[in-house]
């Protein structure tokens, strides 16, 4: 976290939700809630918002920090927090703590060996992708050379919650039962 704190993506006293676990947390919470206000004080200014009518949402951008939020039109929650490496969507990246100690650049074995079998594989623009089920929160690691460019975390209603959610991990590859 010190090297965020130096990059200038946080705020001198970077509080415990913002560590790369505690990012799970925000995932879910009203945009006005103080731990996202939080985080989006401490990043770079963002370039603009693009509203995304098909989905209900707003994209809010920071691309100086690798940080990329989307939030609920419907009922203004973070849907999703993306999390970019060096290279990818800035040239920088995001300096912070990922979450269950991943790191940019690691490779995809290691991610597996770390958080053990995951609940999906596919491919998403060409790359290939592992997630994760946490709860309501689907953590999705996305690989460029077989190396972690890009952390997703994603608002998930749980397989059994979900007729429309199981659907969906059927054509992925979801090892969990799904519902009928």
């Amino acid at each position: 976290m010190k090297h965020a704190v130096d990059a200038g993506v946080f705020p001198e006293r970077p509080a415990s939700l913002l560590n790369g676990d505690g990012l799970v947390g925000l995932v879910g919470q009203r945009w006005d809630a103080p731990a996202v206000q939080e985080l989006l004080q401490g990043l770079r200014a963002h370039a603009f918002v693009e509203a995304d009518g098909v989905m209900a949402r707003n994209r809010h951008l920071f691309l100086a920090s690798g940080v990329v939020v989307d939030e609920s039109v419907r009922d203004r929650r973070v849907v999703a927090l993306h999390l970019y490496g060096p290279g990818t969507r800035s040239e920088q990246g995001y300096p912070g703590e990922l979450p269950r100690g991943l790191e940019f650049g690691m490779e995809r074995a290691q991610v597996l060996l770390r958080l053990g079998p995951c609940d999906c594989a596919g491919l998403r623009e060409g790359q290939p992708f592992d997630a994760w089920e946490l709860n309501e929160c689907l953590l999705r690691v996305n690989y460029v050379d077989d190396q972690v460019a890009s952390v997703s975390l994603l608002r998930w209603y749980p397989l059994h919650k979900r007729a429309a959610h199981a659907a969906l991990g059927a054509r992925l590859g979801s090892r969990r039962p799904t519902a009928a």
